[in-house]
Order: structure tokens, then sequence, then C-alpha cells
């Protein structure tokens, strides 16, 4: 690994960087930051341990595409879905469980024996797996989307909750028990005009819901919309750039984008206007917090950068 800097005015931060072997498409880091997991756009999975203070990368499985994958809540095992085939094993590597999946649109492991997958072409959308493949059933929020949708998940660790949403209006939540809260409350039908969701992100106690639309291709900015899940309510809207790559902290009131394009990363928050965090030395292409770090990617190069500020991680 080698030092690279991220300047702001008045500071000048370190972050540990590192090349990887391929394009990345996606990329997911485990709760406890200890490991890394990227899907190239040539259907590669890699997984990332680092070692003696050295970056080793594994191919972990290969195929087509690999639409989407999740860690474990325990940070010991993967899950992927590759070529429509749910694939699961620990970092050394993956098999393929037999189970086919349609076309998913997101994959999270939600918890420690249970697998959501979301599609846009079946109902109900959310699929249920165990890591050995077995199937154990689907979920459905209650109002159903009219067109074409590519539906979010997000979990709440803590709690062991699971968030859905397709358009930004709409958030759906299961406890645990398969118990469904919607925000705002069910209705007969989805608001015409609402956007598709592009982001979606459930807090660490599941009481915040953050959902943000696919930008339009006209727009400049986009909303960050935050639902209070107690009172079934949205709270007012975070505007920031459009395409820009999101990260969150673990309530939702603070964060960071990437706009796309610009070498910056900024930090932007409910209480105060977005702050430059810093330039970085290419434009990012994902960014995700994990505890008091910051881990930014653009196409063949990862970063690690220490949110040494308390106000930094939100």
């Amino acid at each position: 690994m080698r030092m690279i800097e991220i300047s702001a005015p008045g500071s000048v931060r370190q972050a540990f960087a590192m090349e990887v072997p391929g394009d990345i498409r996606a990329l997911r880091v485990n709760a406890s930051g200890t490991r890394a997991a990227a899907a190239t756009v040539d259907g590669q999975v890699l997984t990332l341990e680092v070692i003696d203070s050295a970056p080793v990368w594994r191919l972990w499985a290969a195929g087509r595409r690999c639409r989407a994958l999740a860690w474990s809540p325990d940070g010991e095992q993967l899950a992927a879905e590759i070529d429509r085939r749910l694939v699961v094993g620990d970092a050394a590597g993956g098999r393929d469980t037999g189970a086919h999946v349609e076309d998913a649109s997101d994959l999270v492991w939600w918890k420690q024996h249970t697998i959501a997958i979301a599609t846009p072409i079946a109902w109900p959308p959310i699929a249920l797996y165990a890591p050995g493949g077995e199937a154990l059933g689907t979920l459905a929020p209650v109002v159903r989307p009219v067109g074409t949708h590519s539906p979010k998940l997000a979990v709440a660790r803590d709690v062991e909750a699971l968030a859905f949403s397709y358009v930004q209006d709409v958030v759906a939540v299961f406890a645990a028990t398969a118990d469904c809260r919607e925000v705002p409350p069910p209705s007969a039908s989805v608001p015409s005009t609402s956007a598709l969701t592009h982001h979606l992100r459930l807090s660490a106690d599941a009481s915040r819901a953050a959902v943000v639309a696919a930008p339009m291709q006209a727009e400049s900015l986009t909303d960050i919309r935050t639902a209070d899940l107690a009172t079934q309510t949205f709270l007012p809207a975070i505007r920031i750039a459009a395409s820009a790559v999101l990260a969150f902290s673990p309530q939702l009131s603070a964060g960071y984008c990437a706009p796309r394009g610009k070498k910056q990363v900024i930090r932007w928050s409910a209480a105060e206007p977005p702050v430059l965090l810093g330039v970085t030395p290419e434009p990012m292409w994902g960014l995700e917090v994990v505890g008091r770090q910051l881990w930014m990617w653009s196409w063949r190069r990862l970063a690690i950068l220490d949110l040494a500020d308390k106000n930094d991680s939100g």
C-alpha cells in the first residue's frame, strides 16, 4: 500500500491507497473493515485482506456478470449473484448454491442465515434464501409498483430490520418477524411523478431510512429524503449534486458524496452546509463509511481514509 493526499483549504489528509486488479463495478466492505469484495466489469469477484500491511487480492468467483454482492453480519461469508445464480462462500472462495436468481437489482445479507434478493421483474419482489441456496419464501410491500423499477434493499444490523424501496416516495421496512411498515402509509397507488430509487440506507437502529432518487439527465441537484419510521413521515430534504455517489453515517444524519466526474469528496449534514473534505487524485466512483474510516474507490484504485475528527464520522 502507499499513501495519497486528500487536500482541502487549510488541511492535507493522508489516505492508504492500493491498485485493484480489475475495473470495479461494485465494492462491499464487511462491518469490521477487515475484508472487502469487488465485482469487476469482466465478471470476476475478488476479495481483499490486508496481511502484514500488504493488500492481498484473491479470485473468489468468476462468470460473465456479477450484479450484486454482500457480506454476512459476522463478516466471514460473502454472497453474490453471478449470471443469475446465488454464489456463497468464505473469503477464500465461493460456490454455486444451485439457486436460480432472476436479474437481481440488489442483494443484502439480512440475518446471519438469511440472504434477501430484490428483483425488478418478479412479484413478490423480495426472495429469501439460506446460505446453502434453499428458498425460504418471499416478501412484498403493500403498495405494488407500476411500470419499470429497480428496487433497492438495506439492512439495520442492530435490530435485523430490512428496508425496501422502488420509488423515492415509498419505503417498506420489514422487522425480523417479517412484519411490514410502509412510509407513507399504504395507499392504492404511488404518485406517477415519483422518481425511481437509486440509493437506500437504513439507520443502525432502524428508526430512519434515507432514499435518494435516480437523477434525471438534465438535473444538477437531487434530494436525500429521510423517512422517520416512528411517525411514518419524511423529514426536510437535503440537496446534493446529482449523480453523486454517496456514503452515510450510521444514523443517516450526515455523510459524504463524490460528484460524478469531479475530483472532490464533500461532507454533507442535515445541520450545516456541505463542506469540502478534500480533493482526490481522480474522480471517485464509490464511497462507504465503515466505523471510523471512509473507503473510496475509482475504476482501479481503492483508498482508505481515517476519519479522525468525531464530526467526520457523523
